[in-house]
């Protein structure tokens, strides 16, 4: 979707979620809730939108994840 300053897209799945613990540091390099994780995905995913002058929020809950992408109309 979008408005006059931004488009946005959301993705949201289905699984576990995101423990309430690791919601503050999820985007810091290293940090991982997986066992085989390396925690560097969602960490280069956020520095990708910011060098482009958008930005990455999450909402999680128990049984559902939504990510929103935002990134500025030029």
């Amino acid at each position: 979707y979008e408005d006059k300053q931004h488009y946005y897209i959301q993705i949201t799945d289905n699984g576990v979620g995101i423990p309430e613990e690791l919601q503050g540091i999820i985007f810091d390099p290293f940090i991982t809730g997986k066992n085989n994780g390396t925690g560097l995905g969602l960490s280069i995913c956020k520095q990708i939108m910011e060098k482009n002058n958008g930005d990455i929020h999450f909402h999680s809950k128990k049984g559902e994840t939504t990510f929103t992408l935002t990134f500025t109309k030029y």
